[in-house]
């Protein structure tokens, strides 16, 4: 979604998806605020990823419980639909249609 983002981070997501929700949903204040939200929860979702990703003093990955894990991966496939979803939107350069 964002060339110039190196890496999936919170500072990646604050400077490039932060703004084009903001963007996308110009003039719908609603829509913003629950939008900002949900970048807010997107953010601690790959926060929370990361203990996983980078767990210090282990070579190999600390595995989730199972029901941790199946948590972690219906909220990254909705993510993932939304991201989509916004990508569209983006690449038609217009506003979400009602």
């Amino acid at each position: 979604m964002f060339p110039s983002a190196s890496k999936l981070s919170t500072g990646e997501i604050q400077r490039e998806l932060k703004q084009l929700v903001d963007t996308i949903h110009q003039g719908q204040r609603p829509a913003i605020n629950v939008a900002q939200k949900q970048v807010a929860a997107f953010t601690d979702w790959v926060e929370g990823a990361h203990f996983y990703r980078h767990e210090p003093g282990s070579e190999e990955p600390a595995q989730p419980p199972l029901d941790l894990a199946i948590l972690m991966l219906s909220q990254a496939a909705a993510y993932l639909r939304w991201l989509a979803g916004i990508d569209a939107i983006a690449q038609r350069g217009g506003a979400p249609r009602a």
